[in-house]
């Protein structure tokens, strides 16, 4: 379970398969909700869930289902065990909500998910500056093995992939935007 005030912990939902159990429908994926738990010797113990989403649309559909699998994946690889994991619950649920909105390609919800929680992660590239000279200007080009942007002048010594102003914006805004104003644009 992914959990704002401890991250990444373990919990168990005794008897959470009976029918009639309080505990049945969050032990489902893409359900956010309270959790109230008490710590055992070696993992938590789950006596009292208030689910607030289930994202019913993530089940519906197989390919946005796997797009939420996916996100879910990634947040089980970079959450830790018992540190605050605010920011990543956050970015996980605005995604999976940007998921269920028709006006939003997957592809693109899937890139902007990516961009930012390698951004929480600490991984990602360095996009506003020259990673060679440390120039602030005309930079153009991407290079993968320096995880950044070149200027003109370096890209034209080092390579890389062209590009373009509108492009390195897009990143930048993704990097730099609050969650609340992530998905607000189309490509």
């Amino acid at each position: 379970v992914l959990t704002r005030e401890r991250g990444k912990i373990t919990v168990f939902a005794r008897g959470a398969r009976r029918p009639s159990s309080p505990l049945l429908a969050a032990t489902n994926p893409f359900v956010f909700g309270e959790l109230e738990v008490f710590e055992g010797k070696t993992a938590y113990n789950a006596c009292r869930i208030s689910v607030k989403n289930y994202f019913r649309e993530l089940a519906e559909d197989i390919e946005t289902a796997y797009y939420g699998f996916y996100f879910l994946e990634l947040a089980d690889y970079y959450a830790v065990e018992n540190i605050e994991a605010k920011d990543m619950c956050n970015l996980l649920y605005t995604s999976l909500r940007a998921l269920t909105k028709p006006v939003f390609s997957n592809r693109l919800v899937r890139r902007i998910f990516e961009l930012r929680m390698l951004v929480l992660g600490g991984e990602y590239p360095n996009l506003f500056e020259c990673v060679s000279c440390k120039s602030r200007e005309n930079l153009n080009t991407f290079h993968v093995k320096y995880c950044g942007m070149l200027c003109g002048g370096c890209g034209a010594l080092m390579g890389g992939i062209p590009v373009d102003a509108s492009a390195l914006y897009t990143l930048q805004f993704i990097v730099t935007t609050p969650l609340s104003r992530l998905y607000s644009f189309q490509v």
